[in-house]
């Protein structure tokens, strides 16, 4: 799909008006008090199929069987990572994607201006026009959260390969989407623990807040190679590379994050084939808690400075902020001395060796209508 496909609106024509697949995380049936299913139906929005996030699976495509079943577009009622795991089967069959934002970030529904309240989220999957955006994707990557760890590496990964126009970007290739961000790190001990049953019920509604204390207290860098290609502003063969000892790495693919606080990276698009990538290095161990904390301050407090003002935010890698870099390419190919997981869109769902993408096809994501969702800054 060219660069120009992916700045048209969907044809209107395409927006669902048949039944649908809804896969649905285990904790959206009670997360408002009506179950996805019952509120998509009182939307006019009939339910073909309904499934567990937990049944998705890199080895059975499940796009294909929601299309022959005759659904006419899928529906992720969950979190930032039900999103993308349904993202991932919903583009092999080229299926649009609806969003019933029911986890606790919902960064992705409030990157793309889908309500928040359950029942007008619904009215937009039935109202709404699919608007192809892009999406990022890991390789190898699992399309199922939480599943168990792989017992060996993954197999080599190149730069070349991912690349390619043509490669297979199916689930059954090994490959995942993610529309928020991909990351490593500090933000992987967050998800780890923030997801963890036993810590859920010890801290309640202070989970995500003890959890990032906790992942602080824990912080240890990992040494990390990190060769980009398709730089912006760099010869298309050029293959930049840079290695860290890092406290956090993440590939954006969507502006908005930290949930309700609605901070914003500035200059993130989702029609230029780009991704951007922020590194934060690891501070002297001595003062690495307070160093950490002054880099992810300063670069939320830019991030809104910039947003506030509409700053051309067209050059990001020029923002002075301590022990943050900052790059826009199309890929970059990630590898550590040890094999270190990855989340997608906050889930636990790959490790390294990997390559985090622009992905080939663009995911259409049913929004309201008229919304606009090019530009960011």
């Amino acid at each position: 799909m060219s660069q120009a496909d992916l700045r048209q609106p969907a044809s209107l024509s395409d927006s669902p008006h048949g039944p649908v697949a809804l896969i649905a995380s285990p904790h959206a049936g009670s997360a408002h008090g009506e179950h996805p299913q019952a509120l998509l139906e009182r939307a006019g929005v009939p339910v073909a199929l309904s499934l567990p996030v937990d049944a998705l699976d890199i080895r059975e495509p499940q796009g294909q069987r929601w299309r022959d079943a005759g659904c006419v577009a899928a529906v992720a009622a969950g979190g930032d990572g039900t999103v993308g795991a349904v993202a991932t089967h919903a583009v092999a069959a080229d299926l649009p994607l609806g969003i019933l934002p029911l986890g606790t970030a919902n960064d992705v529904a409030r990157a793309l201006g889908i309500p928040l309240a359950p029942a007008a989220a619904a009215a937009v999957i039935a109202q709404g026009e699919p608007r192809a955006i892009d999406a990022g994707q890991a390789i190898p990557a699992r399309t199922q959260p939480h599943a168990a760890a792989q017992e060996t590496a993954p197999g080599p990964t190149t730069l070349t390969g991912a690349l390619a126009s043509e490669s297979d970007d199916s689930p059954a290739s090994g490959a995942a989407y993610f529309l928020h961000a991909l990351t490593l790190g500090l933000n992987v001990e967050f998800a780890r623990r923030a997801t963890d049953a036993e810590q859920r019920r010890q801290w309640g509604r202070l989970t995500y807040l003890a959890s990032a204390i906790e992942s602080l207290e824990r912080l240890r860098p990992i040494a990390v190679k990190l060769s980009f290609a398709g730089m912006a502003g760099a010869a298309e063969e050029d293959i930049v590379v840079v290695q860290s000892e890092t406290a956090l790495f993440t590939a954006i693919n969507l502006p908005v994050f930290g949930g309700r606080l609605g901070l914003r990276v500035p200059g993130v698009r989702t029609d230029d084939r780009l991704l951007d990538f922020i590194l934060i290095e690891a501070p002297d161990p001595r003062g690495a808690r307070a160093a950490l904390e002054a880099a992810l301050e300063g670069l939320t407090r830019t991030a809104q400075t910039l947003w506030a003002a509409q700053h051309p935010a067209s050059q990001p890698a020029g923002l002075a902020l301590p022990g943050a870099r900052w790059f826009r390419a199309r890929a970059v190919e990630i590898e550590t001395e040890q094999p270190v997981e990855l989340t997608l869109d906050g889930e636990l769902r790959g490790r390294t060796p990997a390559v985090a993408r622009v992905a080939p096809s663009a995911v259409r994501v049913i929004v309201p209508r008229g919304q606009g969702l090019a530009s960011t800054g």
